[in-house]
């Protein structure tokens, strides 16, 4: 069974084609990667922690 998906990358940076993506890197570099040390032993933990509150509990705050 052959599905013929073909792959496309997109470029960096692109939110007009890739948004929902772009917006949650951006996010994730902005409000967990700036306040967390990368070379902490307990990055793992954190990032766990983080990621149900960016889903769910974090509130929406369009850009203007």
């Amino acid at each position: 069974m052959t599905y013929s998906i073909k792959f496309r990358p997109v470029k960096p940076e692109s939110p007009h084609l890739n948004g929902k993506v772009e917006r949650s890197q951006k996010t994730g570099l902005d409000e967990f990667s700036a306040t967390e040390d990368f070379y902490s032993i307990d990055l793992e933990d954190k990032l766990q922690e983080w990621q149900p509150y960016y889903n769910w509990h974090r509130p929406y705050v369009p850009e203007l």
